[in-house]
């Protein structure tokens, strides 16, 4: 039998990519308005794509409805993230998004059917419970401060992701996973491009336009593509815990290069958090965002 620990560090690989985005966007935050960072992050990321598919698949995929969906999907998902991260850690803002795990076991027990068991259950009452101790820290008066704007986005942006796992897991019955990812990314290119008229490009510093640049097509065209690779020749469930190291990535690198700091709440609430995507991710199916 062919070993497939290769195949397992492309995942790995992948998440180590995905968690670099976090610290990376909050550091891009200070030079680019969150708007044309989520238009020209994927303005790149979806050249890629259409590349992609026009060499090597149909480009009649692009007349599905259900492709558009799911990159207005993505567009919204990637938006709520830029933005929300302006008034959250990037640490936490991994945490709060990958949530979008939990509220897949919900949405597909209604959507798609799927039996919610009692793991699930407690993956359920895990991520809630890890979400309130991230988000107020222990302290309740946090439902008055400023901050709960950006936590609250944040959440958001996790279950816009959701909805598009969920979609997508249909669409992908009936065509392949890296043509529909591929046209995701091109037409959500061409969804958010109008916004490149309202934030103009001007008086962007060369870092800001470098921080742009990775995130496009390390963070998100290489990333998903490398991912693709390592998830056809690896079981879902598996790389679905694998990339559960995005989440540790981005805290590791955001203590590393932005110095912010370990709490308990972080500590705890990770740690909860965590728990729940991995008894979640152990009996699931899952697609790439």
């Amino acid at each position: 039998m062919e070993s497939r620990k290769g195949f397992h560090l492309l995942i790995v690989a992948s998440a180590l990519m995905w968690g670099s985005s976090f610290p990376l966007i909050k550091v891009t935050l200070d030079l680019v308005n969150p708007y044309f960072l989520t238009a020209m992050r994927m303005l790149i990321a979806g050249v890629i794509g259409l590349v992609f598919v026009v060499a090597f698949s149909h480009v009649a995929i692009f007349k599905e409805k259900a492709i558009w969906v799911l990159a207005a999907l993505n567009a919204l998902g990637y938006g709520l993230q830029h933005v929300g991260m302006q008034f959250a850690l990037a640490s936490e803002s991994a945490l709060l998004i990958n949530v979008n795990v939990i509220f897949v076991a919900i949405l597909a027990a209604y959507l798609l059917g799927e039996k919610i068991t009692v793991w699930k259950a407690l993956a359920l009452a895990l991520g809630v419970g890890g979400i309130l101790i991230l988000t107020t820290g222990g302290d309740l008066s946090f439902f008055a401060s400023e901050r709960l704007l950006g936590q609250s986005v944040l959440i958001a942006s996790g279950f816009s992701w959701a909805v598009f796992i969920v979609l997508m897991k249909r669409l992908l019955d009936t065509h392949g996973i890296v043509d529909v990812s591929m046209a995701v990314v091109a037409e959500t290119a061409l969804i958010l491009s109008p916004l490149l008229a309202f934030y103009p490009s001007a008086g962007i510093a060369l870092e800001g336009w470098a921080g742009i640049l990775y995130l496009g097509v390390v963070c998100t065209a290489l990333a998903l593509f490398v991912y693709l690779i390592g998830l056809r020749r690896v079981g879902a469930t598996t790389s679905s815990i694998l990339l559960t190291a995005e989440v540790l990535f981005a805290i590791i690198l955001s203590v590393l290069f932005l110095s912010e700091q370990i709490t308990a709440p972080l500590l705890l609430g990770g740690l909860l958090v965590m728990l729940a995507i991995i008894l979640v991710s152990w009996n699931r199916k899952t697609t790439p965002r």
